[in-house]
């Protein structure tokens, strides 16, 4: 039961521990039921939410957009498969996917705008530090996945460059992602600006629930044409982290 209890107290964030951990565990070691377990472990989550929301965000349009490349690398010549009389929906469907997709990438591009003052602010009051080795790995891998991409356009057609480009695009995925919570985890924001984030995350999460009914239309449109482990795997990554954006976006706020 006490591995348990702490299991569950390490869902909440470190300054929520340091300041009511001890409480907490004595009260669940009282009750010391599943319930009051699940309780806690949920609480947990909440609180690590309303402190880390927007990491929890950034986490989530990464992991989505890795879904949707996957989705569209599956759609390439879809057309070919499908007779013409059969192509409205399926094409309905994947012109609200690019749509939505364009219209959730200029809202996660506002938020960062809406956050570069803070971030600005946290680098000039000795806060680069922590954030350095972040933006150099993102800005080494951006680099390399230009480099990549410059050869791939440059007509080097090679297996061994077109898996260097992925590699490196993937890389400089990660390494965006992981400076945008360093940044997220330690930046100070006004209320204001809270609440337009949280506008934002709502409205990015408006546009990724969109993008997840869209790939499921597309797809049943299509029929046996895409790879259906593969497509339904990428429909769960973009459900959960559509699920994990909404969540976040109601505790930013």
């Amino acid at each position: 039961m006490k591995r348990r209890v702490a299991f569950a107290l390490r869902l909440y964030p470190r300054r929520f521990r340091e300041r009511y951990g001890e409480e907490l565990a004595a009260l669940a070691a009282e009750e010391a039921g599943v319930r009051d377990l699940a309780d806690l472990a949920l609480g947990g989550v909440r609180e690590r939410l309303r402190e880390d929301g927007l990491a929890a965000v950034i986490c989530a349009w990464a992991l989505f957009v890795v879904a949707g490349c996957n989705v569209q690398k599956l759609a390439e010549h879809w057309q070919d498969a499908v007779p013409p009389g059969s192509r409205a929906v399926p094409a309905a469907a994947f012109d609200a996917l690019v749509a939505a997709a364009a219209a959730g990438s200029a809202l996660v591009l506002a938020g960062a705008a809406l956050a570069l003052p803070a971030a600005l602010r946290l680098v000039r009051a000795g806060g680069r530090p922590y954030v350095r080795r972040p933006l150099l790995a993102a800005a080494a891998c951006t680099a390399g996945a230009a480099a990549a991409t410059a050869a791939l356009a440059a007509g080097r057609q090679s297996f061994g460059v077109a898996l260097a480009w992925l590699v490196l695009v993937l890389a400089s995925l990660v390494a965006w992602t992981v400076a945008g919570v360093a940044f997220a985890a330690r930046i100070e924001l006004s209320p204001r600006t809270r609440r337009l984030e949280a506008r934002l995350a709502t409205g990015v999460a408006g546009a990724m629930t969109l993008m997840t009914l869209a790939t499921a239309v597309w797809w049943a449109g299509v029929g046996s044409f895409a790879a259906a482990p593969a497509l339904a795997a990428s429909l769960l990554a973009m459900l959960a982290s559509t699920a994990l954006t909404a969540a976040a976006a109601r505790s930013v706020s």
